[in-house]
């Protein structure tokens, strides 16, 4: 996609905290404030940085952001180059209680990580689904991932990972993980590790290490979701 002009339709605002200069002149660290909405997806493909008539981004060294960028009929957004690593999908206002995550929010639980599970007692199996916020590069095997059923891990022979793609509707095709665990009973509460890079993008961003546990309730079910 080529660098587009601005279209009101599609603007979204964004508050920074602070501008400062970036490793060359023409570069700049651009940090956002921590709050609500206030983020950049984690695939920045066909989005384009524009700024405002007045940037207030001025300090000693003089203005850091050009100002009236993308944000008029003469003028074109910056693209923005994908550094973003890798992450799992958070989510607000979730009921914890219920046995998977709610797209529109029905709790009072904030950032809570898409993260649950089911287990199927014919065949002594749980399948844990992590969400992430994007694409990311199919897994095909357990290594670098560490899971815990109360407290006690469970051995790398029984279990098995995999993605899927465009399967949980609410994220519009970014990547599922899907952690199966044989011999055990998955409950809420029980953690996963995942080794550093061993999550990795389209655009070639690896992952920190990752820890995290199933936040919901754990359903027993005949055949799993996905």
């Amino acid at each position: 996609m080529e660098n587009s002009k601005y279209n009101s339709s599609t603007e979204t605002a964004l508050s920074v905290k602070s501008v400062t200069k970036g490793s060359k002149p023409e570069k700049a660290i651009i940090t956002l404030v921590d709050k609500k909405d206030n983020t950049l997806p984690a695939d920045t493909a066909d989005y384009y940085l524009g700024t405002k008539a007045t940037t207030k981004s001025k300090n000693a060294s003089g203005r850091l952001l050009q100002n009236n960028i993308g944000l008029s009929d003469d003028t074109v957004g910056k693209t923005i180059k994908d550094n973003i690593a890798p992450s799992i999908l958070t989510l607000d206002d979730q009921e914890k209680k219920a046995t998977s995550p709610q797209s529109t929010g029905q709790g009072s639980s904030d950032k809570v990580p898409a993260v649950w599970a089911e287990y199927n007692d014919t065949d002594s199996k749980s399948m844990i689904y992590i969400q992430m916020n994007e694409v990311i590069k199919s897994l095909s095997g357990p290594a670098g991932f560490v899971v815990k059923v109360n407290g006690s891990k469970v051995d790398i022979e029984d279990l098995d990972v995999s993605t899927a793609n465009g399967v949980y509707a609410a994220t519009e095709g970014n990547s599922l993980i899907k952690i199966e665990v044989r011999g055990k009973r998955v409950m809420a509460g029980d953690t996963i590790d995942i080794g550093a890079a061993v999550i990795v993008d389209d655009s070639g961003n690896t992952s920190d290490a990752i820890s995290t546990s199933v936040q919901y309730r754990v359903d027993t079910v005949e055949s799993f979701e996905y």
